[in-house]
């Protein structure tokens, strides 16, 4: 078998699985599409396909075939990185009172708090999790941030599937995701730049000083060029190849600027999607945002399943995965619903959101990739933590539904396309 002939095979089972389990099996109806993919590439992986097939998984998936894969799987983060910042709309920010950003903070925090407390208990009885003795305090951040996740772009697809996306509650949900997403990657960039191993406490300066050096260049210099070449472009046009062509290599520039500081180069493509104006995002959304999650994000869940083994006969395992579930959605759903009462929410918003802000999904995925890739987790612990993030995920749509049926759902009055003040 030719390596082209092995790449196309390749392409057509990552491609395809996730549709024909989410059409045949009926599996969509009560799954995101984003989660029938991550259980795809772990179906592939050693934990299934690998377990009772080990000679055929070997020969569609041999080790000096996986480059091609790789490379692919690169661009799709990078350009999950810049979608996701597209996705962060400042208006939805600005509309939010202070009620609201309690609300954001206690949905990050608590999960976050409780989530790092789960992982110094695992330390404290599995002592092998941690890559190296003396890091278990980077290890509790790390699965703090982790248990903090709330996935914007999935939780828009969830709003849209169960028609919420225009309702008080939707919007609401949509802006304690927005402040968790910016959280994330601000925590996630304060913690790469913080356990350097180099030992170096110069370049550990150096790296300190750059970043916001260089998000100066993008707020003072980037983005008023982009403004201007916007300018240009009509209002309902088409959007030029050559404006498409530019702003992506914005994106890779911007990318390969963090990833010279330290940091991932998701990163820097997640603050170029952020500056980028607002009358182009929509265009950008519309051009890249399907290619991305439907073509290119398949081809890194298979890696990421390749490298993820769920072994239920581990207690190890079991710990990290019972234990990572039950401080994220018990952090995240208290914390939520707590906030939202005390700011005078009722409860049929307090539990929606409290339900809604259970999706992690491929931003989590991601998250847990890069975490293992600078050796702060390990891949027992990346493989516990990515079968959190699908049941997490899975279970925001029931758990909302089960809460609608306990309290009455989102009433007629707010689901109006009114701002988060109405």
């Amino acid at each position: 078998m030719t390596p082209m002939l092995l790449f196309i095979i390749q392409s057509i089972l990552i491609l395809t699985m996730p549709i024909v389990l989410s059409r045949v099996a009926r599996i969509g109806s009560f799954m995101p599409l984003v989660v029938v993919q991550i259980l795809v590439g772990i179906i592939l992986g050693p934990t299934v396909f690998g377990y009772y097939f080990p000679d055929a998984q070997h020969l569609l998936f041999p080790p000096e075939a996986l480059a091609p894969l790789s490379g692919i799987s690169s661009i799709a983060i990078l350009l999950f990185g810049f979608t996701t910042g597209l996705h962060l709309d400042r208006r939805i920010l600005a509309q939010g009172t202070r009620g609201h950003l309690l609300i954001a903070v206690a949905s990050t925090l608590v999960p976050g708090v409780t989530g790092a407390l789960g992982a110094a208990w695992l330390v404290a009885h599995y002592p092998e999790i941690l890559v190296s003795e003396g890091h278990s305090l980077r290890l509790c951040i790390a699965i703090g941030i982790a248990t903090g996740v709330t996935a914007l772009p999935v939780l828009g697809a969830i709003l849209r599937e169960l028609k919420l996306i225009d309702s008080r509650v939707g919007s609401m949900a949509l802006f304690m995701a927005t402040v968790s997403d910016v959280a994330l990657w601000l925590l996630l960039g304060a913690l790469l730049i913080g356990t350097s191993e180099d030992g170096d406490w110069g370049t550990f300066a150096l790296r300190i000083a750059m970043f916001p050096a260089y998000l100066a260049v993008m707020m003072l210099m980037i983005r008023p060029a982009l403004q201007r070449l916007t300018g240009r472009i009509a209002a309902d046009g088409p959007l030029p190849g050559r404006v498409l062509v530019f702003i992506f290599v914005v994106s890779l520039a911007s990318g390969a600027a963090t990833e010279a500081m330290g940091l991932h180069y998701l990163i820097g493509a997640f603050i170029a999607g952020v500056v980028t104006p607002e009358n182009l995002r929509r265009h950008l959304l519309d051009r890249l945002e399907e290619l991305t999650v439907s073509i290119l994000i398949p081809f890194f869940f298979l890696l990421t399943g390749l490298r993820t083994t769920i072994d239920f006969t581990s207690t190890l395992f079991l710990a990290i995965f019972l234990v990572g579930t039950a401080a994220s959605v018990s952090g995240k759903f208290v914390g939520t619903v707590l906030a939202a009462r005390v700011v005078g929410e009722p409860w049929r918003v307090a539990l929606g959101l409290g339900s809604l802000l259970q999706t992690k999904g491929l931003v989590e995925v991601i998250l847990l990739t890069i975490l293992l890739e600078h050796r702060i987790i390990t891949p027992v612990m990346f493989s516990g933590m990515v079968l959190m993030a699908v049941t997490t995920t899975a279970l925001a749509t029931p758990l909302f539904w089960l809460c609608a049926r306990l309290i009455g759902g989102v009433r007629p009055a707010e689901s109006n396309p009114a701002s988060l003040k109405a």
